[in-house]
């Protein structure tokens, strides 16, 4: 898959730089360490203000979850405010562009403290609109004192139950399509 290829063994941003493609952040709060090479935005990734199919690809990592909860200086609740967000992302990527986002699964949709976790049903909804190019789902499996990602089917997904606060994840590679 292109996307494993491109960021194995170095950071995504020096990829994009190198590359020489623009890399933009987007946030609610200020962000202190900008790069002379980010263009930093402040602004509720529910809605941007930014020109409709405008990147190529976006990267949302541990991020999708959080959207709409009283956390990270978002006040408020808005329960669907991830679903708000993956629209206004489709919206404001390129025809064809790629969302790449890891947001955290469990059996049954869950709001825990902060977070948001997906059950099938719930990221068929963030899917919704989109092509999907890659779906993995993964649980954490306690190895000694540490914690190890294990690789699951979407079938045994929907059955596991996992422990709020460790919850199982979910990486996904979705595209706009055309029209």
């Amino acid at each position: 898959m292109f996307v494993k290829r491109a960021v194995t063994g170095k950071p995504r941003i020096l990829i994009a730089l190198y590359m020489g493609y623009g890399v933009w952040g987007l946030g609610i709060n200020d962000y202190p360490h900008k790069p002379r090479q980010v263009v930093f935005v402040k602004c509720d990734v529910r809605g941007t203000g930014l020109p409709s199919n405008f990147f190529d690809a976006v990267v949302v990592v541990s991020t999708i979850e959080h959207i709409g909860l009283p956390i990270y200086g978002q006040v408020g609740f808005d329960v669907d405010g991830d679903v708000k967000a993956i629209e206004e992302l489709r919206r404001i990527l390129k025809p064809r562009g790629y969302l790449i986002t890891t947001p955290f699964a469990g059996r049954g949709f869950r709001i825990v403290p902060g977070e948001g976790q997906y059950d099938i049903e719930r990221l068929e909804l963030l899917e919704r609109g989109f092509e999907v190019v890659a779906e993995e789902f993964f649980i954490p499996y306690k190895l000694g004192r540490r914690f190890v990602w294990v690789r699951i089917s979407r079938d045994f997904a929907g059955k596991v139950l996992t422990r709020p606060e460790v919850p199982g994840l979910v990486y996904l590679v979705l595209r706009k399509p055309l029209s």
